[in-house]
């Protein structure tokens, strides 16, 4: 018995020694683990997706900022780092076809695990025309080119890239009152909205925007947004807007340098200097313009007497972008110019001309808030004035004043695919009006307070069938001379691919308004043409449906819409004795189709591009007087044709453009209307030196076959015109 419990005794005492020893290992292997452990708690775990789609992005490449930590994302789009110092870092994402994410916040606290989702916005692709369409989920059915280097160096203005865009009209030119305005979708330009980096641009006289008052050198891409978008864009976009987009410098350092000269004593010079290495990106552009009194129209016309038709243009912009957070950007443009007026401001003078000048600034500071949130606080001035001087004949002294300033603050914020943005903007117009000549006739000054509160929620889902996207927008607008206004919209786009081919079909809907424009109110009270103080406002009704398909080089878009519109305003002649003055028409419908086909063949280092656009708008004054019912609106044309052409080998490239344009009515009568006209462009360009320095030259001839074309009645645009030109980039 004692044998047996001296055995157990020993048998615990070997167990207990050896509970002992193993414990002892057990301690002596994690006591040098306890601080990894610790620091193995400091991470981040991720998630990488598409913000347009929502879906996963795999091989994306993480990194610590400042630390050689780096990672890559799964087939889910997930990530883990871990051993992370403790506080704040920063996280860079880079993923071929995306966007940077640079400086992504991230709080690390000691023994937590850290949970972030990243979006990353899709690169547009780059087209030789720059237009990007049917490649993501978009409900609105908005338009995206980017101008490149060689675009801007083809191009004499903005207008230029704009009208090979479907549903883009242009309307005047530098020698007709007002420049060269843009049209969406059929709607006159003062029914379109034009926006720099989303902030609202002020119109002239007429409501327009004067598009060649921005140097083409000051953007970067173009937003053209068609349909009703009171809802987003504000009040003047009624008919569709045009956003026009700058970008920060690219991290080094640039100067370019451009000349040329042509028929008529043309000339335009013009210098760039960029530098985005430090801290704060910078970009400086001045540029000078003009033509000589030489100018004539094709032969045949007679409308008026031109003599004095010279133009002296200056234009500059300023660019200042911090690249540290929080975000900063001071934009500034200023032009000064003289006009010799031709056409009826000219009559039987020799003197008459327009003198116009044009400064604009305005600044945006953004915080994040989070890695989904941010918030907006932007503000600007921009001040117009516009003289016009007629010494004989008819005298004329009069000028055209505006001072336009707002403030805005804007929330946004997304989670998963789903993104919202919440804006409240401010204006003040201040609209001032002179007659030199006869004071009596001067309306003074009139001034009147805007306030906007706009919200938008986008949602992008992924689903077996395909992708789904919707948008819902509304907007409230308030002045101080008039009531509150409602404007919904919603949007709806469907996105799927079929083996190579994808499909997207998108709906909309919408309601909007326009306020009238002061100097449709007020305009003094002359012979010609008087104000109306008891106009209404605009409102429309919309409805859209598009449809797109693409296979790789090959894309095809077309858009239906109808729109019916009450309350319109329109110049008509009323009183006695009888003057211009405007009025509201009682309705008005507009229906119409915007169809695409581009085809690219890219085959290095061969390319080529076909693009074929027609737009057709049906427009109806449906007032019910017999003379006006049922007649086509002025100055929209039924059929508009424009085919594009651009191929480039090695360094040579070559481009062409057709546009054909039906009659357009300029009395509601239908009685009086602008011929229709068939013009054609054609230009080159030579790659001298692709390397520092690089050196291109290039030649372009516009109206090759001396067509009469006439934009607005009376003015006609030049006869057949050839430049030359050199850049250097250094």
């Amino acid at each position: 018995m004692r044998s047996k419990r001296s055995n157990l005794v020993r048998v615990k005492a070997r167990c207990g020694g050896c509970i002992v020893r193993l414990a002892g290992v057990v301690a002596i292997l994690i006591l040098p683990l306890t601080p990894a452990l610790a620091e193995s708690n400091r991470s981040i775990v991720g998630h990488i997706y598409d913000r347009s789609t929502g879906a996963p992005v795999a091989d994306a490449i993480v990194r610590i900022a400042g630390t050689a930590q780096t990672t890559h994302s799964d087939a889910r789009g997930r990530f883990e780092i871990r051993n992370i110092p403790p506080g704040r870092v920063a996280i860079t994402v880079e993923r071929l076809g995306y966007r940077v994410v640079n400086d992504f916040p991230v709080d690390i606290a000691e023994g937590f695990e850290q949970v972030v989702r990243i979006p990353l916005d899709p690169l547009p692709a780059l087209l030789p025309a720059q237009e990007v369409t049917g490649r993501r989920v978009e409900p609105s059915g908005a338009r995206r080119i980017e101008l490149t280097a060689q675009i801007r160096r083809d191009a004499g203005s903005l207008v230029d890239v704009l009208r090979t865009v479907p549903g883009v009209s242009v309307y005047g030119t530098t020698e007709s009152p007002g420049g060269t305005r843009v049209s969406v979708g059929g709607e006159p330009p003062h029914r379109v909205a034009v926006l720099l980096n989303g902030l609202p641009v002020s119109g002239g006289p007429d409501g327009a925007v004067d598009l060649s008052t921005i140097p083409v050198a000051a953007v970067t891409a173009i937003e053209v947004l068609p349909g009703s978008r009171s809802a987003t864009a504000g009040d003047a976009g009624i008919g569709g807007a045009v956003n026009l987009i700058t970008a920060p410098p690219k991290p080094e350092r640039t100067l370019r340098v451009e000349g040329e000269g042509g028929r008529f004593g043309q000339h335009r010079e013009a210098a760039v200097w960029s530098d985005g290495r430090d801290r704060y990106g910078w970009r400086l552009g001045l540029d000078r313009s003009g033509r000589g009194s030489r100018f004539r129209y094709p032969d045949g016309d007679t409308t008026a007497l031109r003599r004095n038709t010279a133009v002296d243009r200056i234009r500059g912009f300023g660019q200042l972008n911090s690249r540290s957070r929080p975000e900063l950007e001071i934009l500034t443009l200023w032009e000064d110019a003289v006009y010799g007026a031709p056409g009826p401001l000219e009559e039987e003078s020799d003197s008459a001309q327009s003198d116009n000048r044009h400064v604009r600034v305005q600044g945006q500071w953004r915080a994040r808030a989070s890695g989904a949130a941010s918030v907006t606080l932007a503000a600007w001035y921009e001040d117009t004035r516009e003289a016009y001087e007629k010494p004989e004949a008819i005298a004329l002294d009069t000028e055209f004043r505006e001072r336009f300033v707002g403030v805005r603050l804007e929330g946004s914020a997304h989670r998963d695919a789903t993104e919202g943005r919440l804006v409240w903007e401010s204006r003040h117009r201040r609209l001032t009006g002179a007659d030199f000549l006869r004071p009596r006739l001067a309306f003074g000054t009139r001034e009147r307070f805007e306030h906007d509160l706009r919200g938008t929620v986008t949602s992008r889902r992924r689903f077996s069938f395909g992708t789904l996207a919707a948008t819902l927008s509304a907007a409230l607008n308030l002045a101080d001379d008039a009531g509150p206004h409602f404007a919904p919209r919603a949007d709806l786009a469907w996105q799927r691919e079929f083996g190579r081919w994808r499909g997207q079909v998108r709906a909309g809907w919408g309601r909007s308004f326009r306020r009238p424009r002061l100097t449709s109110l007020f305009w003094k009270a002359d012979a010609s043409s008087r104000g109306n103080p008891d106009l209404r406002p605009e409102r429309a009704s919309e409805w859209d449906v598009g449809l797109n398909l693409s296979r790789g080089g090959l894309d095809c878009d077309t858009r239906y819409f109808e729109r019916s519109l009450t309350d319109v305003i329109v110049w008509d002649k009323r009183g006695v004795p009888p003057a211009y003055q405007p009025v509201n028409l009682d309705a008005a419908y507009v229906a119409g189709r915007e169809d695409q086909i581009r085809y690219t063949i890219d085959r290095n280092p061969r390319r080529l591009t076909v693009a074929y656009t027609h737009v057709f708008t049906d427009s109806h004054d449906r007032t019910g007087d017999r003379q006006y019912n049922d007649s086509m609106l002025v100055f929209t044309p039924r059929h508009t044709h424009a085919l594009s052409l651009y191929g480039s080998w090695g360094r040579l490239s070559v481009h062409g453009d057709a546009r054909w344009v039906s009659r357009r009515f300029t009395l509601r009568a239908g009685t009086k209307w602008l011929d229709p006209y068939r013009v054609f462009d054609t230009g080159c360009e030579f790659n001298v030196r692709r390397a520092r320095p690089r050196a291109v030259l290039r030649a372009t001839i516009t109206n090759l076959t001396n067509e009469r074309i006439e934009l607005l009645g009376r003015y006609p645009s030049p006869a057949r015109t050839w430049t030359l030109g050199a850049t250097l980039e250094f």
